[in-house]
C-alpha cells in the first residue's frame, strides 16, 4: 500500500473530506477516511515494531471542542495475526476554522479512551497516551501521533499522510520562499518520490529557469525509531510539466541524496549534489 507524506502546500483535489461551513458553527466536522502511513516504534527498545497503513477517519464536535478519531487496520507489531480497528475518544480539538468544504485544527489528550468501534466499550488491557495530531484538509495534512501502553508494554505509533515544513532558507541554490518538499513513502517498495517545488539551480554564476516542480523518483526509505531515512544515489530527476514528468538529462544527474524526516520532534533535512553544485535544506515539520 502507497502511504504519502506531503510538504508545505498540497493539492486539494487529493483531499476526501467534508467539513461544517462557517455559517454552520455547531454542525458536527466530519472529515473522510485518510490512508495514511503507519509507523509503530517499541519505546522500551527504540525498535521498528511495525511499518504500513491504516485508515482514519475524523468526527469532531465543534461546539463541545471535541474530537474522536476512526482508526480502521492497524497493527502495532508485525507478528500481529491481524489488525485491529478502534475509536480514540475524549480529544480536545483547538483552533478549528472552516472555509466551505475545507477546515483545520489541532488535537492533544494526556489520555484517551480506546474503545471497541463494534460495542463503544474500552478494550481490556490497553491504554491510549499523548495524543497529539493535525489536520487541515485544505493542504492534505493528516498526522495523528499517539502512544499505546498495552502488557507492561509502550507502543509509539506515527500515522502519517500528510506533513509540512516552514519556509526553507537556502544559500546554496536560489530559490523563493515557497520553496518546499513533497514525499509520496511507499511502505511497501520502502522507497519515496521526491518533489520540489519553485526550485532554481544556481551553480558558478549561471541560473536555471524557477522550476515549479521537479521530482526525484524512486528514493530508498528506512524507517527509523524517529521517523524515515532516504538515500539515493545516480538518479535523473524529471521536471513535472502539464503534460506529466519529462526527464531532465544526465546533466542533472543527482547524486548523494539524503534526507532525515524525524516524525518525533517534526526535524527535517535534506541533502544532494546535482549541476556539480550542492543542495542542503532544513525545516520544521508541522506536527
Amino acid at each position: 500500500m502507497k502511504k504519502t507524506i506531503y510538504f508545505f502546500a498540497i493539492l486539494t483535489t487529493l483531499v476526501l473530506a467534508a467539513c461544517g461551513s462557517d455559517d454552520e458553527p455547531t454542525v458536527p466536522v466530519s472529515v473522510a477516511d485518510q490512508n495514511m502511513a503507519l509507523l509503530v516504534v517499541n519505546e522500551s527498545a527504540s525498535t521498528v515494531n511495525y511499518v504500513g497503513g491504516a485508515v482514519y477517519s475524523f468526527d469532531v464536535d465543534a461546539e463541545a471542542n471535541t474530537l474522536q478519531v476512526n482508526v480502521q487496520g492497524a497493527k502495532f507489531d508485525s507478528r500481529m495475526p491481524h489488525d485491529v480497528s478502534f475509536l480514540i475518544s475524549d480529544v480536545t480539538i483547538a483552533g478549528l476554522t472552516r472555509n466551505g468544504a475545507n477546515c483545520s485544527f489541532r488535537f492533544s489528550a494526556s489520555t484517551a479512551a480506546m474503545l471497541n468501534p463494534a460495542t463503544s466499550e474500552p478494550y481490556s488491557g490497553y491504554e491510549i497516551t499523548d495524543v497529539k495530531g493535525f489536520v487541515d484538509t485544505a493542504k492534505g495534512i493528516f498526522t495523528v501521533n499517539y502512544k499505546v501502553v498495552t502488557r507492561g508494554a509502550t507502543y509509539t505509533v506515527y500515522s502519517t499522510r500528510n506533513a509540512i515544513t516552514t519556509a526553507i532558507a537556502d544559500a546554496t541554490y536560489d530559490g523563493t520562499s515557497s520553496l518546499y518538499y513533497e514525499y509520496d513513502l511507499d511502505t511497501e517498495a520502502m522507497t519515496a518520490d521526491v518533489y520540489i517545488y519553485n526550485v532554481q539551480f544556481s551553480v558558478d554564476g549561471a541560473s536555471s529557469p524557477l522550476l515549479p516542480k521537479i521530482l526525484i523518483p524512486g528514493v530508498k526509505m528506512i524507517a527509523t525509531a524517529t521517523g524515515y531515512t532516504l538515500n539515493g544515489d545516480g538518479i535523473i530527476p524529471s521536471n513535472i510539466t502539464a503534460g506529466g514528468p519529462v526527464p531532465m538529462g544526465e546533466r542533472f544527474v543527482v547524486t548523494n541524496l539524503s534526507a532525515t524526516l524525524n516524525l518525533a520532534t517534526g526535524a527535517h533535512s535534506i541533502y544532494f549534489n546535482c549541476m556539480g553544485g550542492e543542495h542542503a535544506g532544513n525545516a520544521k515539520l508541522a506536527l
